[in-house]
């Protein structure tokens, strides 16, 4: 074994007994053991944050429509205009009866009540029909006395519905968001005295409520509303018509 000179020895000695040598040592031995810890938790926990930051990358894309309708409320499905007119109001079961007789929509020799509001203009010219909230389009379809007619459903069971279109600009399994156009305003049969317009619904599992009082409320509203005792869709209406049919006895 080689053996230190005393020189050598001194001067070890010397250094060692320099103040500043332990707390050194010291905090280069808390350096390498935090070095260290965190090589090894960086190794630990790369493939989980590269993929949550992937993950928050996907879900900063997906369609917003759902958030946003909670933040919405219900707006008028056209461009407010001084123009706009209301052709035919709602059938109020609660109304007076000069009311519920204006609500009334003939067709031929039968009447039946208007289950939602015809919207128009003074000149009778076309306009843009917009979505009233945001929400999934369930239905695009042309029906003999309604005319054209989309659907949209905001939440299970709630839906706003649009009829006598032109020009539909959607088709099912669109996400809508509110004030998108999906349509022009156009004729429908049933409704022909009221030339171009739109006839808009609101729908809670199927019956039809008052649109004038939910517009600028949220969906809320509707969702708790009671439909007790409100005016039946015409499409409910003639279920239930069916089914009593099919209940009365034979003569």
């Amino acid at each position: 074994m080689r053996e230190e000179n005393p020189s050598q020895l001194v001067k070890r000695n010397s250094i060692l007994r320099k103040k500043w040598f332990l707390p050194s040592m010291y905090l280069a031995c808390v350096a390498l053991v935090m070095v260290g810890a965190f090589w090894y938790q960086s190794e630990q926990d790369g493939p989980d944050k590269t993929k949550n930051a992937k993950n928050a990358e996907v879900s900063n894309h997906e369609p917003s429509v759902e958030v946003n309708q909670s933040f919405e409320n219900f707006a008028l499905p056209l461009t407010d205009s001084e123009n706009v007119v209301i052709k035919k109001q709602f059938y109020d079961i609660n109304g007076t009866e000069d009311q519920q007789e204006a609500a009334l929509v003939q067709y031929g020799d039968t009447y039946q009540p208007n289950t939602g509001v015809d919207y128009g203009l003074k000149d009778n010219a076309t306009f843009n029909v917009l979505a009233s909230m945001s929400g999934t389009v369930t239905r695009v379809q042309t029906d003999p006395l309604l005319g054209n007619v989309v659907e949209i459903e905001h939440d299970k069971g709630l839906v706003t519905l649009y009829s006598s279109l032109s020009d539909i600009s959607v088709k099912v399994g669109d996400k809508v968001k509110q004030g998108a156009t999906i349509a022009k305003a156009g004729k429908s049969e049933i409704n022909a005295d009221a030339n171009v317009h739109l006839h808009f619904e609101m729908r809670k599992d199927g019956v039809a409520v008052n649109p004038i009082s939910f517009i600028k409320k949220p969906l809320s509203a509707l969702k708790g509303t009671d439909t007790t005792n409100a005016t039946q869709s015409s499409e409910e209406q003639g279920k239930e018509k069916s089914s009593q049919e099919d209940l009365e006895p034979e003569e």
